[in-house]
């Protein structure tokens, strides 16, 4: 629920965005925090932000298995640094490689590091979250 209210939320507020969501039809349940939000809120400016087009169209896909849940943010847009893209991979995590972050992606990757989950840019314009599912979805 959280993915489509920020989806709406976002819209609301940049009324050229067109997203389109695909993915689950029930609720995909994960351990989270509010700040789950501001995450979100950061990737979909990822997404549009060096759009060419009038009307960015983001694609956000949620999947879910067993155990995890992946949200997937594909835009047009998403413009990283190779010293970004090695960062948010996980590839390179000095000190000096988080300087080089912008901060809303600081945020999203510390926000999902605290919630168990993992960050990866896989292609120039494919963001990918992955969350663990709660063992227990009554917890």
């Amino acid at each position: 629920a959280i993915v489509e209210a920020e989806v709406e939320r976002f819209t609301r507020e940049h009324p050229a965005v067109e997203f389109a969501v695909d993915g689950t039809d029930g609720e995909a349940t994960v351990l989270a925090t509010p700040m789950l939000g501001a995450v979100f809120e950061h990737l979909f400016s990822e997404a549009i932000q060096h759009s060419e087009h009038d009307r960015p169209k983001p694609r956000v896909t949620i999947a879910e298995d067993a155990d995890h849940v992946t949200v997937t943010i594909r835009g047009e847009g998403v413009s990283l640094s190779e010293g970004q893209k090695a960062f948010l991979n996980a590839t390179e995590t000095s000190a000096e490689s988080a300087h080089r972050v912008r901060t809303g992606l600081y945020l999203a990757t510390t926000v999902l590091d605290h919630l168990g989950g993992e960050i990866s840019v896989n292609s120039p314009s494919r963001i990918v979250l992955r969350l663990d599912r709660p063992s227990d979805p009554d917890e």
